[in-house]
Formats: C-alpha cells, structure tokens, sequence
C-alpha cells in the first residue's frame, strides 16, 4: 500500500472530536499533558509527523493540515519529536516522565482502534 493511502487511512481513525476539543477549550494547556503553556513554553506540534507529510502532495497536506496541529509544551513536543501518535504512545508507556499517565491518558483517547487489526 502507498504511504499516502496508508497515511490517509491511520490519519482516519483519529478520534477528531478530541481534538476539535481542544482548540476550542483548551488554548493554554498542552494538548498531550494539559501543563499551562506560556510564552516561554508553548509551541505547535504536528499530530502527524511534518517529515512525513513534506513528501505527500499538496491535496494531502492540506486534507489533514488543519487536524494536524496542536499546542504543546516544549517538553512533550521535544519528547515526542518525529513520532506518529503510535510510537508516542508505545513510547509513553515505558517512559518515566511523570506525566506518562495524563499524557497516556488523552493518546488512547485519541487513537481508535485501528479497523485493519
């Protein structure tokens, strides 16, 4: 399968509404472990990874651009770095940072099932 079908069907099984959440409601906490952000300690995380959409086409891009990006804190963007939201939590589930259970929390929240599994 072509890594934009593959990327387009994994992206799909997202669970939007958390996300829509966020944006709405949650403008200074990170998305991943809810910490206040503030102007030494905010920035914008790509769900999907930007090394992996820079060589999809335009379309694709802009399908998932908007969904894609989330505020962070610099600790948990830094920590997640290039990982898609499954590495990140197969990642989180050993890792000793003390926020592993919020963080834990809202990764299982947003990733559904995947239907091909």
């Amino acid at each position: 399968m072509e890594i934009k079908t593959q990327l387009l069907n994994r992206f799909g099984t997202y669970n939007y509404s958390v996300i829509i959440d966020h944006k709405l409601h949650s403008q200074n906490n990170c998305f991943y472990c809810n910490c206040d952000l503030n102007d030494s300690n905010r920035t914008k995380d790509h769900l999907v990874p930007a090394s992996m959409l820079r060589s999809q086409p335009e379309p694709i891009r802009n399908i998932i651009g908007h969904y894609n990006n989330v505020k962070s804190c610099n600790c948990c963007n830094v920590e997640k770095r290039d990982m898609t939201l499954e590495e990140y939590r197969t990642y989180m589930s050993k890792s000793p940072n003390p926020n592993r259970n919020q963080i834990m929390k809202k990764l299982n929240e947003l990733i559904r099932p995947d239907p091909n599994l």
